[in-house]
């Protein structure tokens, strides 16, 4: 694997093509969100694989499809699937999710771009790929949802608290939200990111089965003050990273580098 990796307790995460980062963001929507039993799941905007990896690993029946449309991410995805305890059911696809067509999945989980349009000055083009809001719009989320989403599956999705209301106007009547949790980085900060879940309507626009109309809402602290881990965070990613033991022998490999 590349020099730029992040090792998780069953898993290593090859970042070196596209300069992206494990980030906490996408750890937490795995984490936080309930997509049910799912057999089939896509991850739109994979990147270099992490929200796959860590569905397969959190949904062990499912079958996991990874959609890249930068070409390094999707590389490092392939390397890191292959190279998984989970192979053999997660798939990478180098594609545009816009134009996938003819499959169904019962859930869909996506950390989609963040900054509008191209206000947003980022150090190279694989970046400005994944994160502008300009190749992946909330009128394509909705779409994208209805196209490839079964009636009565999840979709689980992190979007900045400002970017909210503009995408629960265009997804309703398609989508009904189940969950919003609100994700403050330190205690006494605002809030900075919010984790949506919704259930996709049936094609009547009736309410979707399992859902009364009501959205629980919640708040999860990251840090403390002292920007210490929270318990609540330490307990949600209980068993994904390191023990101990495997830091130590991951600093022991580190200095036979």
């Amino acid at each position: 694997m590349g020099k730029s990796f992040f090792r998780f307790r069953h898993f290593t995460v090859n970042q070196e093509r596209a300069g992206m980062k494990v980030s906490t963001d996408s750890v937490l929507l795995s984490c936080l969100t309930d997509l049910g039993n799912p057999r089939t799941i896509l991850d739109i905007g994979t990147g270099t694989g992490l929200l796959a990896l860590l569905s397969a690993e959190k949904y062990p029946e499912a079958a996991v499809t990874g959609a890249e449309i930068e070409e390094g991410a999707y590389l490092d995805a392939v390397d890191n699937f292959r190279e998984s305890p989970y192979g053999g059911r997660l798939t990478a696809v180098h594609a545009d999710v816009r134009e996938l067509r003819d499959a169904l999945f019962d859930a869909i989980i996506v950390n989609p771009p963040y900054f509008a349009g191209n206000a947003q000055e980022l150090r190279s083009e694989a970046r400005r790929t994944a994160r502008q809001d300009a190749t992946l719009t909330n009128r394509d989320l909705r779409e994208t949802a209805e196209r490839l989403l079964r009636e009565g599956g999840i979709i689980a999705i992190c979007l900045p608290p400002l970017r909210v209301p503009a995408f629960l106007r265009e997804t309703e009547g398609a989508l009904s939200p189940l969950r919003e949790i609100s994700l403050i980085p330190r205690d006494g900060k605002e809030e900075y990111l919010r984790i949506i879940t919704l259930r996709r309507r049936p094609e009547d626009g009736s309410a979707a089965s399992g859902t009364d109309g009501a959205c629980e809402k919640s708040v999860f602290t990251v840090r403390n003050r002292d920007g210490s881990y929270t318990e609540e965070y330490l307990a949600a990613t209980d068993g994904i990273f390191l023990t101990e033991e495997q830091k130590s022998e991951l600093r022991r490999e580190l200095g036979k580098c």
